[in-house]
């Protein structure tokens, strides 16, 4: 277990390590520095914590007062927060205990429970197996049905990614340099000028997952 996460560890390091690489020598790459270290901190933690804007700006405040502030930190290394928030994310699974397979339920054996809990334990063994082939059945006629490419090309993990940065933004958004009433999200006096609204990375993702989506529900109606 604990070379798993060492192992998630050392990927985050090596991805974040290369990001802040790419930037230009000067104060934006050791504000990045700083907050790396601030997120391998915390997910490095006994009890790991998600490096958020917030939380990362709040840990450094407390040992530098010229530490980026949260705003700064979401607009200017959004890319930091993704590669660290994904690796809690894979911590925090790997620290969960696998949920029993549906194969293995009808591997239960109720000679030792009394009469009453045996008999429910199998009466639920039975929907289980009679659910497991039902939906099998229809993960058949979908991969028959859905053309190639109908599919979604982003994987379980990018797709999860995609949506927690998506909920990140909606619940900043109302907080820092815009406001939300009831006419909608929109910018105030106090919005600078070319205030960054969201992460290109982050746009480019949810185009892409919204895209395929569709593409994905077209598929399935034709086939239906």
């Amino acid at each position: 277990m604990t070379s798993r996460i060492g192992a998630i560890i050392q990927s985050a390091e090596l991805r974040s390590a290369t990001w802040i690489e790419g930037l230009p020598d000067g104060s934006r790459r050791d504000g990045a520095t700083a907050i790396n270290a601030i997120c391998s901190a915390l997910v490095k933690r006994k009890t790991p914590i998600r490096p958020t804007a917030e939380v990362v700006s709040e840990e450094g405040l407390k040992s530098d007062p010229k530490f980026p502030k949260t705003q700064t930190i979401y607009n200017s290394h959004r890319e930091l927060l993704r590669i660290w928030s994904e690796s809690y994310r894979r911590i925090m699974n790997v620290n969960i205990d696998a949920p029993l397979r549906s194969d293995k339920v009808a591997e239960i054996d109720t000679g030792l429970m009394d009469v009453a809990t045996g008999n429910l334990v199998e009466h639920l063994k039975a929907i289980i197996s009679e659910l497991t082939n039902r939906c099998n059945v229809l993960k058949r006629i979908i991969d028959e049905a859905v053309p190639v490419g109908g599919a979604l090309t982003q994987t379980a993990d990018e797709t999860e990614s995609t949506i927690l940065g998506l909920k990140e933004w909606l619940d900043r958004m109302p907080n820092g340099f815009f406001v939300l009433d009831e006419l909608g999200l929109r910018t105030t006096r106090k919005t600078p000028v070319g205030a960054i609204i969201m992460a290109k990375d982050q746009y480019d993702r949810l185009k892409r997952l919204t895209d395929e989506a569709l593409r994905s529900f077209r598929a399935n109606e034709s086939a239906s």
